[in-house]
């Protein structure tokens, strides 16, 4: 095997991460050419500088020559595990194609009566695995829909997309932040997080399965007073099954079209919590089956009239 030391560096991304100090880490093998620190760096998807330079030991240093792994930090977002990487004037070209996002791959459509899903994971090789194996699962029926995927901890922006697209955020050896905890908390977002990848599968279909157990309050709403604000929407309605309970996290489903030919059926649109709950104009903890009551509540997309607000065992 021979190199060129006067040539650029190129080789290939062997792992990504999220230093918490550092930030943007990347584990690269050299191939040929010298990597400098100081480099301009990029790969399909990504550009950079090097900023940090660090040996198979740790050690910072200035050059790294072909068929050493080295750390770089200085990619302005994370690379892909595999990608091929080139420094210097070999940057420009994949720096032109990282700008213009030709690394990006269409949105996959929803699944029908899909399980939404954001995964976070501490580096880039435990996504990719984690990714592959939560696509093949098929979870109490539900398909598993990954709305988006990243590594690092759970910040609130992750709970933001969770509301928005009424999905259960999965995180593998990752922290939450305690901003992300306070939203997720107040907006009843699941957040699911292991140290095992196959702990958090498991935890990802028991939480399937519970959408299919029997519910412990089911309550038809019959009118809506305020729909400017979803965090203190004001509904009416009646408890058909179970009891309501106040602080209760719901889920909110919907009559929607089975299409062509097919019979209308009921389909999950959001989540919610119980902010206040009242029976007869006095404040109650809970409002038995048969009652009606009027609810402040907290949730992720506007409440309508003939809704069903349910909450799970």
């Amino acid at each position: 095997l021979t190199y060129d030391p006067s040539l650029p560096a190129e080789g290939f991304v062997l792992e990504s991460r999220m230093d918490r100090r550092r930030g943007n880490e990347a584990s690269v093998i050299v191939k040929n050419g010298t990597l400098r620190f100081g480099d301009d760096i990029a790969t399909p998807s990504v550009r950079g500088k090097v900023k940090i330079l660090e040996n198979f030991l740790g050690e910072a240093v200035k050059t790294l020559e072909p068929s050493a792994p080295a750390v770089i930090v200085g990619f302005e977002s994370l690379p892909q595990v595999g990608e091929r990487f080139a420094a210097g004037a070999g940057a420009a070209a994949l720096g032109t194609a990282a700008a213009n996002g030709a690394a990006k791959q269409p949105a996959a459509e929803r699944p029908e009566n899909s399980l939404n899903i954001i995964l976070k994971a501490k580096d880039g090789g435990s996504l990719e695995a984690l990714s592959q194996i939560i696509r093949s699962m098929t979870p109490a029926g539900r398909p598993p829909h990954i709305v988006a995927e990243s590594v690092g901890d759970v910040v609130d922006n992750d709970v933001k997309l969770a509301i928005s697209t009424g999905a259960v955020i999965a995180s593998f050896a990752g922290r939450v932040d305690k901003a992300a905890k306070t939203l997720a908390e107040a907006n009843a977002v699941t957040i699911l997080s292991a140290d095992v990848i196959y702990h958090l599968v498991k935890a990802m279909e028991d939480f399937a399965q519970a959408g299919h157990v029997d519910a412990e309050g089911i309550l038809e709403v019959l009118a809506i007073f305020n729909e400017t604000k979803l965090d203190k929407q004001v509904v009416g309605g009646k408890v058909i099954e179970g009891a309501f309970k106040m602080r209760a996290a719901f889920e909110i489903e919907r009559l929607a079209s089975g299409g062509e030919g097919g019979e209308p059926r009921r389909t999950i649109v959001g989540k919610g919590r119980v902010v206040n709950l009242q029976a007869q104009k006095q404040d109650v903890s809970q409002v038995a089956e048969g009652s009606e009551c009027g609810l402040l509540v907290n949730a992720s997309v506007a409440i309508q009239k003939g809704d069903t607000l349910v909450i799970r065992t």
